[in-house]
């Protein structure tokens, strides 16, 4: 049997789909003629598929996936440094840092405990009330706090809008390296790359430039993961009694205090308070300083309430709420027709949504929030030469002008300050700075983390005691509150607070209250001091960053069952509202790019599994998380690194002092003696103290060793270096949607038979697991076609499929090697005779040749 074999190149063919390199046809230039019996197969397959490798994703069409998410920070404290350093021989509190945040309504804002004992407050009285920690005292509850915008309704009512932030992730399609594909994703995650110029040079920098409202505006936020939200300035409280003039106006002179604005607001209600004689025609308010998100016009609510994309460069004022305030709103716009939506009017209590109502003094339902400040530049007040009514100054209304109102000015001399402090007056950045994407070797996985912003350790505490040796690095701190034993009374009325102001009573009956309150418990603790204790006691680990509540939108719309009257609030949906049931949800979720990098719904989507938080600023003790979010890395083998860190050799003994002033801070000994053992750290039961002339020494004994690092005086926190807690996707990549490669020929066609559906001709079947090398995958499979009816060839055309049959994009190099074999003659008689007389003469000139070598060995022995 004579075989043939046909090099079928597709680059010595004629190219029929020159996109997709799939499909061509090679010309056979005389002909070949085939006849019945011939046997057609292919010998070799070489499909010319660049970067296909063991590592390597197939991405088989264009992907475009928007995710959306909330901006967060987290119930702590902001520090910036003060204005002016300290003399430590003299300073009363010696302390480098200020609070960059202000919390509001702390005191009023947490949930009823019930004594069933005896009432803390009250001395004996058994009934309702609240008691709160004092939260400069022992820091917050380190929970998660949305971002809040401020927009207007059409009547003048200021309302709060979920922060929201939304990125459209775009692959062209292709063949990626995992890696390649990963840093593609991470890339636009944190706007180094343009999802709209994947190929373009322009750093987020220049794109910020080219824009002319507001610009580039010097502090490197990429408004994508990080946006600047705007710090309000302070306002500069005169003395009341330090007055000149006669009659009206008066002006004041000198001895003015700084307050932070959001102070200023709640005090005040909002009301910007007048001369002694209490007038102020102007009805300045404080919220006039608001950088207000959109405003209610004929376009209704869409520009005061929508996402912000990377193109708003704003930065908008904002404040922190619990996370359970951030999703009541969230689901009363989702849920809130579209008439009431477009007039601001939403399905949710306005003590919630309208800031006069829970964020004032005279609030009907306080709610706990915070907000950012901006430092003054000096606290010489600026007197102004109109004659009416001064009222004195609380910021600017517009960033970077000076308005001739006097309500609103800047403060300071003419032209630059004396000051070189940052007064936060651009902006604050919020989010996440560093988002990762990456292919985990170890696991074979994509893994996740940097959602959050890790917290990094400071090169001094707030004493002055250098930090060098952890300066810089990530980590966490573990706070302990400084209660002990309870055995000390009087520091129970230090760290706890009554809603009035009051103290706690400082008994002992008292001490056993606060234990006890709320009923005993299984462990004999009360369930109320239980509950502060797992809010107090926190691991302090970032510092905000961004909770994604939908990743997968646009595959929600398209596989979305259900039905939505309200449009202008889709952005605040999250993945499973578009679905009746999670079997929907779910099914939904096998089509979006996440699900094909291998991370499951219930890792990324399941709002189940994005965690609660204990706070005691909630009536129900817990909030769930707003979204997917990441967190640090922490476990028990802390436990011997920090075991007896804090101990009476790592501070200075304290150097006498006049009465009433402070002593220098603790220094650490070059010694650094510390036992790593299975022993708790310090945790002191009396608060910081490094003066003993107050208070004496039998109420407050010196005590400042165990408070190196601490923000606070009765918490101590203990540094733990760590890294970002990846999370890694529960399943392997699907490397390739298909997992081979059809090669069709119509030359194996049946092309005899008259038939209403044609099937596929295969020549080869090609799985794209046979991984030759990098740019080609080769394969020898035996499929064989014999012809039923002769044909002659004059071309080969190839087609390589999908199993779908939809043309996948190579290279212009894939080739089919044809092994074309055709069968044996069929013997006639003619041709039989010649054969037997061939074989007749053959055998007879064989014999003799035997004859004639048998004489000559015959002659050589005679």
């Amino acid at each position: 049997m004579a075989s043939t074999y046909i090099d079928v190149n597709a680059a010595n063919s004629s190219m029929l789909d020159s996109d997709n390199n799939n499909r061509w046809v090679y010309r056979i230039n005389e002909g070949l003629e085939l006849p019945t019996g011939t046997e057609i197969k292919v010998a070799s397959s070489f499909i010319n598929k660049k970067g296909i490798t063991g590592g390597s994703i197939e991405i088989p069409a264009d992907i475009e996936e928007t995710l959306n998410y909330s901006f967060y920070g987290v119930d702590t404290d902001y520090n910036t440094l003060i204005q002016h350093p300290q003399d430590p021989a003299t300073a009363l509190e010696f302390d480098l840092y200020e609070r960059v945040n202000t919390p509001v309504n702390s005191l009023f804002a947490g949930r009823e405990f019930v004594s069933y004992d005896v009432n803390p407050l009250s001395n004996g009285t058994s009934n309702f009330d609240k008691y709160m920690p004092q939260r400069e005292k022992v820091g917050g509850s380190e929970t998660k706090m949305p971002y809040m915008n401020f927009y207007k309704k059409a009547d003048g009512t200021l309302q709060i809008t979920p922060m929201v932030g939304t990125l459209t992730i775009k692959i062209p399609k292709g063949v990626y390296s995992v890696l390649q594909l990963a840093i593609l994703i991470q890339d636009q995650f944190n706007g180094i790359v343009d999802p709209d110029d994947i190929k373009g040079r322009d750093t987020f920098v220049q794109r910020q430039k080219a824009l002319t409202v507001p610009g580039w505006q010097g502090i490197p936020v990429t408004n994508i993961m990080n946006r600047l939200v705007q710090a309000e300035e302070g306002y500069l409280q005169p003395d009341p009694n330090a007055y000149t003039g006669a009659g009206n106006p008066k002006f004041p002179t000198g001895n003015t205090q700084t307050i932070p604005f959001w102070t200023a607001l709640f005090t005040h209600n909002d009301v910007v308070p007048g001369p002694p004689v209490g007038i102020n025609p102007d009805s300045t308010k404080f919220s006039d300083q608001l950088k207000l998100k959109g405003g209610v016009d004929t376009a209704g609510m869409l520009a005061c309430v929508a996402a912000l994309d990377s193109g708003e460069h704003i930065p908008y004022s904002a404040i922190m709420v619990q996370s359970d305030h951030f999703e009541f709103i969230r689901r009363a716009s989702i849920e809130t027709d579209q008439a009431n939506f477009d007039t601001g009017t939403l399905n949710v209590s306005e003590d919630m949504l309208q800031f006069n109502k829970f964020g004032q003094t005279n609030s009907t339902n306080k709610f706990f929030f915070q907000g950012l400040n901006a430092q003054r530049n000096t606290n010489a007040f600026q007197i102004s030469s109109v004659t009416h009514y001064n009222t004195p100054a609380t910021g600017m209304t517009e960033r970077g002008k000076v308005p001739t109102d006097p309500e609103f000015q800047k403060l300071g001399p003419t032209g630059f300050s004396t000051e070189s402090m940052n007064y936060f007056t651009t902006g604050i950045p919020v989010g996440t700075t560093q988002v990762e994407l990456s292919y985990d070797t170890q696991n074979a996985g994509f893994s996740i983390s940097r959602l959050h912003q890790p917290r990094k350790f400071p090169t001094h505490d707030r004493f002055g005691t250098s930090q060098s040796s952890q300066a810089g690095q990530e980590g966490v701190f573990i706070k302990r509150v400084a209660k002990g034993n309870f055995q000390n009374p009087t520091l129970i009325a230090d760290a706890y607070l009554a809603p009035n102001g009051a103290a706690i009573a400082a008994t002992a009956t008292a001490a056993r209250a606060l234990l006890e309150s709320g009923g005993i418990n299984a462990q004999g603790r009360g369930e109320d001091y239980t509950i502060l204790t797992n809010t107090i006691e926190a691991i302090m680990s970032r510092l905000g960053g961004v909770a994604v509540y939908n990743w997968a939108v646009k595959t929600a719309e398209k596989f979305g069952t259900k039905k939505f009257n309200n449009k202008g609030s889709a952005h605040l949906r999250r993945f499973d509202e578009y679905f009746n049931s999670e079997v929907e949800a779910k099914r939904a979720w096998e089509s979006t790019l996440w699900f094909r990098l291998g991370f499951s719904y219930d890792q990324l989507q399941k709002p189940s599994g994005w965690g609660t938080e204990p706070t005691y600023y909630s009536r129900s003790g817990s909030h769930q998380s707003p979204g997917f979010t990441t967190d640090q890395s922490i476990d028990s083998s802390v436990i011997t690194s920090i075991s007896t860190l804090f101990n009476s050799f790592n501070a200075s003994a304290p150097t006498t002092a006049p009465p009433a002033q402070g002593t220098p801070t603790p220094i650490l000994k070059d010694v650094g003696i510390q036992v790593y053992s299975m022993l708790d750290v310090n945790v002191p039961s009396i608060p910081f103290n490094n003066n003993s002339h107050v208070g004496g020494d039998t109420a407050f004994p010196t005590n400042f060793a165990a408070y190196q690092n601490s923000f606070y005086d009765c918490a101590v926190m203990t540094p733990v270096t760590t890294d970002a807690r990846p999370i890694v996707a529960e399943a392997l990549p699907t490397l390739s949607e298909h997992g081979y490669y059809l090669i069709s020929s119509s030359i194996v066609g049946d092309q005899d038979i008259v038939k209403a559906a044609d099937p596929l001709p295969i020549l080869d079947v090609v799985p794209i697991s046979s991984l030759s090398n990098q740019d080609f995958i080769a394969d020898r499979t035996e499929i064989t076609h014999i012809l039923s009816n002769p044909k002659t060839l004059n071309h080969v055309d190839i087609a390589i499929l999908n199993p779908d049959l939809t043309a996948p994009k190579l290279e212009k190099n894939s080739a089919v090697i044809l092994k074309i074999t055709k069968p044996l003659e069929k013997p006639t008689n003619l041709i039989a005779n010649v054969v037997n007389n061939q074989t007749a003469e053959l055998v007879e000139q064989q014999v003799l040749q035997m004859e004639k070598a048998e004489e000559a060995q015959a002659k050589q022995a005679s």
